[in-house]
């Protein structure tokens, strides 16, 4: 059977989205009051509740029917088949519509079948009617079904009967006047292949061709015609009542027969996009001690605007005070009371404010709504203000506008971002004599504005008093340019000038009153700006888009010209400004440049992102310059160095936005002092709601390993050092919130790691090796801390291994150290030919001792001569990557040096071999040793024998004759010849001695 879905939206700016509602048996679907928050603003649509009805009609030569079907008045919507979505009945992705809606069912039938037609066409089987109590505009009318077969078991015989219904527009009225409907755009593409199933032609909503389902996707059985009649069409038009005509066209196949009633059935649903809503903006009201001020509500609001109506009116005498806190309401909201003063409201919908009796400041925050004609309603905020002598100004609802002659107005922060134009409330008249007013700075407790101008002909600082009510002017430098200007909340301290990248920057000292530059703007724009500080005295400087942060360490406060260091934190897409000021949630305010003269723009902007948010709002004073006492909080990301585990390890923190490091502001260390670094990264301006997110890595040259320290996190209030969380780890995140103080501080502190204590020997048996010898290595590691210890270390053999070889294995590959570790140790040792290093790597447990041991072999004596090796076995342990000494410090632990050393030895006779000696003629033996040019140390435990055999065959020694010289010194030698009888030789051997370097015995 066909089936049939309607759907209303109305359109209008603003309206609220989309909303369904399920039918009931009654013929109802009730839509209840939905509301937008725009801010501190909130329009809500007011409840609806649409009403079908049906009724019947009559055809061309038989009656007609229109009407529920008994006993199943609603039905749930007839998703079927394959391929069914709700992109049946929706023009984009993002249009919603329910899964499963209840719909209104009713059924156009055509009475009874002629017996000779095979093909006609009801045209009138009833219509239909949707009411609503107030108009809509615009509907959608959601369609599904239209077009489906039925077929008849009839004597035995099969009759399919195709019957599509057909909906006109038979009339329409807003609130009891006649007004016209059409249909408009439709949208349709459940058909295969995303053709239309539905069309409107002359004027008439129908399926594009019969169909075999009455659903709209294809049943099993009919995929080849299935999809019946589904999608969406606007209702062009504003109407409270809508009535269609509903024609049927009949189509037979099959023996006819009298008695058959052809009927479509189909369902009908609303889906109701709220009519355009009113709008309310923000009121402010100051007024001095005792005196009553008004503020006209209906007129601080905006109406909805109907399309084709045109302005909804407001209701004044619907307007009412809603419950806030501090206020007791009375009267339905007609009166409001609190210890501040009373509020009551007229009936053309204008409150009046009384101040209690010796009551300053500001008042508790009140909301108020009105509501027009078709019931929607518009709340926002009420604020008062009771301004006196000794009356701070308000810094946390309120920043205040400059004029160029000294006027002062203020301007609710509420008002910007919220609502088209906000009135700007008097508050200090224009000065006779004050011209070129500019540079707006305002006391951190709001005690005191001030701001720089020229008074007959002099640049002055003109300060205001709010606890006296009375003005100073003072003369102070004038400045190159005059744009900004800002009260330092730490110092006291007032700093004008320009803000342009290179412009000048002066200071008014607040204790002597001294002027002079302090620098020039880091600013990296080139046009007008301004400048505002956050409450830990970070001055931030805004020039084109650009913010720019000097913190307040980096802040000057003695005269010079030079550049003051700033970091650019963000930079956005607001307009040009030439004023700023902060807003307690840390958001900036921005007064753009515009035509002189003409009423200040505003803009609300992200300072942290530079992205503009909410709509621009035109104020009532044409405005030079901005500023307010608004606490406002920032954060910043430290470095707490315990110690380096290198002299040159440094770490670089950063402040991002998110975990990837978006615009993240870094800092990095340098120098070697422990302790917290004098650098930071940021200042960022702490948003309530914002997280951010902070992180370190290493740097220096080589850059700083993290894996040889613990490291933690810890965010504390700057200014007490209160604990406000802390962490594990080098990565940590902040999120700011209402109780947050003003100064977060975030410190990432690097414990190093315990690193065991190496302790290097070298084994050779004597202070010297020579040719060949066998050279072994110790590495003795101790952990004497509580907690297992670092291992990561080099032995670096490149000063061993010109002169001497590592071992090799039977296979060829190099012999491993022996490892000698207690359990608990995780230690490896490996030799690493390439780098020529034994890399020595894992952690040793507390209070225990392991050994790494290796040997090498000293080249022959030859090939030491021969290579290009030092003659010395220099090696040093030292931390991975680290590079070892030139030389080996006297008495080093972790350092040897162990010297090669040879000599050469050369006898000669006296006299010489050759002519015949007779007996009794004496002979002189002399035998030499020198040690060889290419030793670097002492040859220890040298002995000379020689062997005297065929000598004392034929002499006899002469006894004191044996010496042993060194230069001119001669050592006498009692020794005397040795005979061996198992050798049967004579020989004669020195005392072991030592052959110091470059010297020679005999």
């Amino acid at each position: 059977m066909p089936f049939l879905v309607v759907a209303l939206v109305a359109v209008g700016s603003p309206a609220i989205a989309l909303r369904f509602a399920d039918a009931t048996t009654a013929g109802t679907q009730t839509f209840p009051a939905v509301s937008q928050p725009i801010g501190t603003v909130v329009s809500t649509a007011a409840a609806r509740t649409g009403t079908w009805s049906a009724s019947g009609g009559t055809t061309v030569g038989v009656p007609g029917l229109l009407g529920t079907l008994p006993g199943s008045e609603t039905a749930a919507w007839p998703w079927a088949g394959p391929g069914t979505t709700a992109d049946h009945f929706r023009a984009a992705p993002t249009e919603p519509f329910p899964a499963a809606p209840v719909a209104q069912t009713f059924r156009a039938s055509c009475g009874l079948l002629a017996l000779s037609t095979t093909e006609f066409e009801c045209l009138d089987t009833g219509t239909i009617t949707l009411t609503f109590a107030e108009p809509v505009t615009d509907p959608l009318l959601s369609v599904a079904g239209l077009g489906g077969q039925e077929s008849t078991l009839v004597a035995l015989v099969l009759l399919t009967l195709s019957t599509s219904a057909r909906l006109t527009i038979a009339g329409a009225s807003d609130r009891g006047v006649p007004t016209t409907v059409t249909f408009g755009d439709l949208h349709s593409s459940n058909a295969p292949s995303g053709a239309p199933s539905l069309r409107v032609a002359g004027g008439r909503l129908e399926a594009s061709a019969a169909r075999a389902s009455a659903a709209c996707g294809a049943l099993v059985s009919s995929l080849a015609t299935g999809h019946a009649g589904c999608g969406r069409v606007r209702l062009v038009g504003t109407f409270t009542s809508v009535t269609f005509s509903v024609s049927a066209s009949v189509s037979v196949s099959g023996l006819l027969s009298a008695g058959l009633t052809p009927g479509d059935t189909f369902h009908l649903s609303v889906a109701l996009q709220d009519q355009p809503v009113p709008t309310a903006s923000a009121v402010h009201r100051q007024t001095t001690p005792a005196t009553a001020v008004t503020a006209d509500l209906v007129a601080a609001a905006t109406p909805a605007v109907v399309p084709s109506l045109g302005a909804v009116p407001l209701v004044p005498a619907a307007t009412t005070l809603v419950g806030s806190t501090g206020w007791s309401l009375e009267g339905a909201g007609r009166r409001a009371v609190s210890s501040a003063g009373t509020v009551t409201l007229a009936a053309d919908g204008v409150a009046t404010f009384r101040p209690a009796a010796g009551f300053v400041g500001d008042a508790p925050a009140l909301t108020y709504a009105v509501a027009d004609e078709q019931r929607s309603t518009a709340a926002a905020p009420l604020t008062f203000r009771v301004e006196g002598p000794g009356s701070p100004l308000a810094c946390a609802t309120t920043m205040y506008q400059l004029g160029a002659s000294g006027e002062v107005r203020a301007l609710p922060f509420a008002a910007v971002g919220e609502q088209a134009a906000a009135t700007s409330e008097p508050l200090l008249p224009a000065i006779a004599g004050t011209t070129q007013a500019n540079a707006l700075g305002v006391a951190a407790d709001g005690s005191a504005l001030m701001y720089v101008a020229t008074r007959d002909g002099a640049t002055v600082l003109s300060r205001y008093d709010t606890g006296s009510g009375l003005y100073s002017h003072t003369p102070v430098v004038a400045p190159d340019v005059l744009v900004a200007g800002a009260v330092s909340p730490v110092t006291g301290h007032f700093y004008y000038g320009g803000a342009a990248a290179g412009a000048p920057i002066y200071m008014v000292d607040a204790v002597s009153g001294d002027s002079f530059q302090v620098g020039t703007s880091p600013g990296a724009g080139v046009g007008n700006g301004d400048y505002a500080f956050t409450s830990a005295g970070d001055l931030h400087i805004v020039s084109d888009d650009v913010v720019t942060a000097v913190p307040v360490a980096a802040l000057p406060t003695t005269a010079g010209t030079g550049p003051l260091a700033g970091t650019e934190v963000s930079r956005g897409q607001f307009a040009a400004s030439n004023g700023i000021a902060f807003a307690p949630d840390g958001f900036l305010h921005v007064n753009n440049v515009g035509t002189a003269g003409a009423p200040s723009v505003l803009q609300r902007v992200d300072a942290v992102t530079g992205a503009v948010v909410g709509r621009a709002t035109t104020s009532t004073f044409a405005a030079v310059d901005l500023g307010s006492c608004a606490p406002t909080r920032s954060i910043r990301v430290a470095k707490d160095v315990v110690a380096r585990v290198r002299p040159t390890d440094q770490f670089t923190v950063s402040s991002a936005l998110d975990a990837s490091g978006d615009r993240a502001l870094t800092a990095t260390t340098s120098g070697a002092t422990t302790g917290v670094q004098p650098v930071v990264a940021g200042p960022r301006i702490g948003q309530v709601g914002r997280t951010y997110h902070f992180s370190e890595t290493g740097a220096g040259s080589p850059s700083a390993d993290l894996s040889d320290y613990d490291p933690s996190w810890r965010c504390t209030d700057e200014d007490t050092g209160a604990l406000l969380t802390e962490g594990s780890g080098s990565i940590g995140t902040y999120t700011v919130v209402d109780s947050s103080p003003l100064s977060v501080v975030c410190t990432v502190v690097n414990a190093p790691r315990p690193v065991a204590e190496v302790v290097k020997t070298v084994e050779t048996g004597s202070a010297t090796a020579g040719g060949g010898a066998v050279v072994a290595y110790v590495l003795t590691l101790t952990n004497d801390a509580a907690t297992p210890a670092l291992v990561d270390h080099d032995d670096v053999l490149d000063g061993v291994l010109d002169d001497a070889d590592w071992p090799v294995g039977p296979g060829g590959d190099p012999v491993p150290p022996m490892v000698v570790a207690p359990g608990g140790a995780d230690l490896e040792a490996v030799f690493l030919p390439a780098a020529q290093r034994v890399a020595v790597t894992g952690t040793l447990a507390p209070g225990s001792t392991a050994t790494i041991r290796y040997e090498v072999r000293v080249r022959s004596w030859e090939d030491v001569v021969a290579g290009d090796g030092d003659a010395v076995l220099r090696n040093a342990v030292v931390r991975a990557g680290e590079q070892p000494p030139v030389l080996c410090e006297p008495h080093s632990s972790t350092c040897t040096e162990t010297p090669l050393a040879s000599y050469d030895l050369v006898k000669r006779a006296n006299p010489v071999a050759g002519p015949p000696v007779d007996p009794g003629d004496r002979l002189t033996y002399e035998i030499t040793v020198t040690s060889h040019e290419r030793s670097t140390g002492p040859v220890t435990d040298v002995q000379i024998v020689d062997t005297l055999t065929e000598v004392l065959d034929h002499a006899t020694l002469v006894a004191g004759s044996v010496a042993l010289a060194v230069g001119a010194s001669t050592q006498p030698l009692t020794v005397e010849p040795a005979y061996d009888p198992a050798t049967q030789q004579w020989t004669l051997t020195t005392p072991a001695f030592t052959l110091p370097r470059g010297r020679r015995r005999r």
